[in-house]
């Protein structure tokens, strides 16, 4: 009998695909595409954003930094002795000792000296101790003078017989307070009634 040569063919086998095709590929690359080109254009449009927060921080922390290392020395302003004064305000200068002067990485204690000075109608404030130079860190084009709060008045003399800090000092540029601070200790010396009766002690 005769066989016919179709019929001495194995039976077809199935065919499994293995990778991409062409096609499939080119739909890759579009998608990788476009999400790359909105990727990039998002990163862009983020550190933009960025960049106008961080100036805008540093522009704030800038305008800042004045009132900060003000409210700062006056906040830690100290007291040595019951009753000699170390501390002297007058409408153009304030000084005392402090445990926060400004720029001082050590934070000791040193007598310092806020002042405001008048140049050409521009007015100056800065600060200056025992190892810095004058300082001046903040400009106005309106009058500036320091104020004290004492008995509940404001005045622009602080001149005490004994030791003492003003109850409240500010800043006053043109009319507005451009600042007020209160001491973070006692106001007054604090002396233990009995110390008298050791005789003579020295701070």
């Amino acid at each position: 009998m005769r066989r016919t040569i179709d019929s001495c063919r194995p039976p077809q086998m199935h065919r499994i695909n293995i990778g991409f095709t062409l096609l499939e590929m080119l739909v890759v690359l579009v998608i990788l595409g476009m999400t790359t080109t909105l990727l990039s254009q998002g990163l862009a449009t983020t550190w933009q954003n960025f960049e106008r927060l961080g100036t805008k921080h540093l522009s704030l922390s800038a305008a800042e930094l004045p009132r900060q290392w003000f409210r700062d020395s006056v906040k830690h302003a100290l007291l040595y002795h019951p009753s000699q004064a170390v501390v002297q305000g007058a409408p153009a200068s304030f000084r005392l000792v402090s445990a926060a002067v400004p720029n001082d990485p050590d934070h000791v204690p040193k007598s310092m000296e806020w002042t405001i000075k008048e140049e050409v109608g521009i007015w100056s404030l800065g600060f200056f101790s025992q190892d810095i130079d004058p300082v001046f860190i903040k400009d106005s084009i309106q009058p500036m003078q320091f104020q004290y709060l004492v008995q509940n008045e404001w005045g622009a003399l602080f001149s005490p017989e004994d030791a003492r800090l003003p109850n409240a000092v500010r800043v006053i540029e043109g009319v507005d307070t451009w600042i007020m601070v209160v001491p973070g200790r006692p106001v007054e010396a604090d002396v233990p009634g009995e110390l008298a009766l050791f005789g003579e002690y020295d701070f």
